[in-house]
């Protein structure tokens, strides 16, 4: 006789911190439409007054998303370079701070093009004042940016303009995972970026930082910079987001796109951290006979059932198989990532030739 048992859910729901700044998760916008400077001003942001690509490059999508239906869909075209032809730029100012936190979720398209022969490209991340970038001088009154970049294979990294960067461009510093290895988004996969930065606190002060999570763990930590010396702040989150790079080199040999979701700036990592308001299992430690339970986590789906996982098959509601990614099965629990949300059978199989099927809505 099969067991059957009550598993509690407890939606921890995290109260809008009086520290957040701004959020958007895209819900409110228009499918189809571009999303301008008017459309983040009318989400809570202040933007600056100019932007790149936003109406050409910019639309709201119901394809892909992490919370709710929509995303923010940005195209980079084939053969684009830089700024005016790939991507899109715009300031979403706060008011100015010693520290902030940002975070964003995003999603290569299954065909991106990471560059031509060099691999490289802008991601959003926080800045300051003048947002030293382009190969300039960082002198101390001209700000600082502290965006991302891809590299190639998806290879991600802090790409760091401070006033001592030791060359002309930028400073990459890689992001990497606690086991030493690199982080790299897969395409097709949606990845959550935290990223938190303190001021220097005086002109000769080396004491200014930069932290980075990815999909909820810590994957850089920097001290000993310096950002400016004429008291500006961090002041933004820089969207900015292209191929490139000066040359042709850099551009794409097909064109792609990126989505964005659930983009937030606070003063804590509490306000942008995603697994603050996530909904989370609790249940009894072992999993009666015959039985698994499923839930989500982030972006993950994740399978906990009574004894060693043999199998897992995903199937849609129509009975046709389900593709996921990025499995990873430790003993009894598997986790993967799904690249769509709809209605789902799950069946598993533990190392024993038990069966089991479970209707799960992702």
């Amino acid at each position: 006789m099969k067991a059957t048992a009550l598993f509690t859910y407890l939606a921890i729901t995290a109260s809008v911190s009086a520290e957040m700044i701004s959020s958007t998760d895209f819900e409110s916008a228009e499918i189809e439409k571009p999303f301008l400077r008017a459309n983040w001003q009318n989400e809570g942001f202040t933007t600056g007054t100019w932007d790149n690509g936003l109406k050409d490059r910019t639309i709201i999508d119901s394809a892909y998303s992490v919370s709710g239906k929509k995303s923010l869909r940005v195209e980079y075209p084939q053969g684009g370079l830089g700024t005016s032809e790939t991507g899109a730029q715009v300031e979403l100012k706060i008011t100015p701070r010693d520290e902030a936190y940002m975070s964003y979720w995003m999603r290569f398209s299954d065909n991106f093009s990471f560059g031509t022969t060099s691999k490289g490209g802008k991601l959003p991340g926080l800045s300051g004042g003048k947002n030293c970038s382009g190969g300039d001088n960082c002198d101390g009154t001209n700000g600082f940016s502290a965006r991302f970049m891809w590299r190639n294979d998806g290879q991600i990294v802090l790409y760091l303009y401070h006033m001592d960067k030791p060359a002309k461009w930028g400073e990459d510093h890689p992001l990497k995972y606690e086991d030493g290895s690199n982080v790299v988004f897969e395409r097709g996969t949606w990845h959550h970026i935290e990223e938190r930065v303190k001021i220097n606190s005086s002109g000769d002060a080396y004491d200014g930082e930069v932290q980075a999570w990815v999909d909820g763990k810590e994957v850089l930590s920097l001290n000993g910079l310096r950002f400016t010396n004429n008291g500006d702040k961090v002041d933004k989150l820089y969207f900015s987001t292209f191929h490139g790079g000066s040359d042709q080199t850099w551009v794409p040999t097909e064109t792609c796109h990126i989505w964005y979701d659930d983009i937030k700036i606070g003063t804590t990592r509490e306000d942008v951290n995603n697994e603050t308001s996530k909904v989370e299992p609790i249940g009894p430690p072992e999993v009666p006979e015959d039985m698994f339970f499923v839930y989500k986590k982030g972006n993950k789906v994740v399978i906990v059932a009574n004894n060693i996982i043999k199998e897992v098959v995903v199937l849609k509601a129509n009975g046709k198989l389900k593709t996921f990614s990025d499995p990873r099965v430790i003993d009894n629990r598997w986790e993967f990532t799904l690249r769509s949300k709809e209605p789902l059978i799950i069946q598993v199989e533990t190392i024993d030739g038990k069966k089991t099927t479970q209707k799960f809505m992702y």
